[in-house]
């Protein structure tokens, strides 16, 4: 059989890794024809992460994951695929091209540019509110990573009930074997950790204000692990001496 998975988000944060270990299972668990947008960008990290697998077929384009161009241009991939036997679409973000295939599944991670959370421009919150109108308008499955997902989109779109399939993320084999390895600890106090890039919707700055007051009650550090995001950070300054009522 021969399906498609979109990689416009490779080397991504969230969704880039989904991509990556979507592609793996499938690779490693099937005999399948995987046709997989590359953005050419990352050619050479690709072809050395995915280069092994005789069953996979990347097709570099340029780096655009919403623009015109590269809506077009997918379109013209996809549809070409499916006049020569493609049977699946898989989307992992809601970035349909112009041409959306009978067959096609998208994954749907979150509804957060919906909420007050987003911390980016109103255009970037409409053209969210479009692609995803029409993702569930043209899409044969919507997979959800959580009941909660499932639950917030069903509020907007009743009617695609039917198509939303909760499919829990999963861990990728390289974390299972690098967290089963006996290793010097880095921090040797107890701690409390936080994972994840400084995205508003992450809340990080609450957790921060609430460690704040009842740092000096419990015997931990707070340790922060993630990169930096490209967007807005943290911009207000934290007073961790003023405690609230």
């Amino acid at each position: 059989m021969k399906i498609f998975i979109d990689g416009s988000f490779y080397k991504g944060t969230g969704i880039g890794r989904y991509y990556s270990n979507l592609l793996k299972l499938i690779a490693d668990e099937t005999d399948w024809e995987i046709y997989t947008t590359v953005p050419i960008l990352f050619k050479e990290d690709w072809l050395s992460e995915f280069g092994k697998y005789s069953n996979v077929r990347p097709v570099f384009i340029k780096q655009g994951r919403f623009n015109l161009r590269d809506l077009y241009y997918t379109s013209k991939v996809v549809k070409e695929l499916e006049k020569n036997g493609c049977k699946v679409f898989w989307f992992p973000h809601v970035n349909l091209p112009f041409y959306v295939p009978k067959n096609t599944i998208v994954t749907v991670h979150d509804l957060c540019p919906l909420t007050a959370w987003w911390d980016r421009n109103i255009l970037k919150k409409y053209l969210f509110l479009l692609f995803l109108k029409k993702a569930v308008e043209k899409s044969r499955f919507i997979v959800v990573p959580s009941k909660a997902t499932r639950d917030e989109l069903l509020k907007k779109f009743p009617q695609s009930k039917e198509k939303v399939k909760v499919i829990y993320n999963f861990l990728s084999p390289e974390f299972v074997h690098k967290c089963s390895q006996k290793t010097e600890p880095i921090i040797k106090e107890d701690y409390i950790l936080f994972v994840g890039n400084r995205k508003k919707h992450k809340n990080l700055r609450n957790l921060i204000l609430a460690y704040s007051l009842i740092k000096d009650e419990i015997n931990c550090k707070l340790v922060i692990a993630g990169g930096k995001d490209k967007g807005k950070r943290l911009t207000k300054s934290i007073d961790l001496s003023k405690k609230k009522d």
